[in-house]
């Protein structure tokens, strides 16, 4: 297969655009992080279904993950859903987030264990659908 000229200029002006940028790419953490402040703004969260399993408390819940402003000017929030759960003889608690597999589904049975060990647990779902 013969590429000529025509991709080789395509390739070059795409790595071009690349190394421009480059300097606008955070080098570390703390650039990545410098304008974030996680008080702005609201999860917005809403408890679909809540039960006691032992003294462990449960929630089913939707919340906002963010607010973006898309190509098309639009802004954007969309929402997780996840399975909540603490042991409710606490009131500070280290926490875990439990994530899936790609394609999954959050288990409320994984958020009770971590409860039961002590910890405040989110086992999410990666759609609200």
């Amino acid at each position: 297969m013969k590429f000529g000229i025509p991709l080789f200029g395509i390739v070059l002006c795409l790595l071009s655009s690349v190394f421009l940028a480059a300097n606008e790419i955070p080098q570390n953490v703390a650039e990545l992080y410098q304008s974030y402040d996680p008080r702005q703004g609201s999860l917005d969260v809403e408890v679909v279904r809540e039960w006691d399993e032992g003294d462990v408390h449960m929630q089913f819940v939707i919340f906002n993950i963010g607010t973006f402003e898309g190509q098309d000017g639009k802004i954007h929030k969309p929402r997780l859903a996840g399975y909540y759960a603490y042991p409710r003889s606490s009131e500070r608690l280290p926490g875990i987030v439990q994530i899936h597999g790609g394609g999954g589904a959050g288990k409320p049975s994984q958020a009770l264990y971590w409860a039961e060990q002590g910890y405040a647990c989110i086992s999410i779902s990666w759609s609200t659908g």
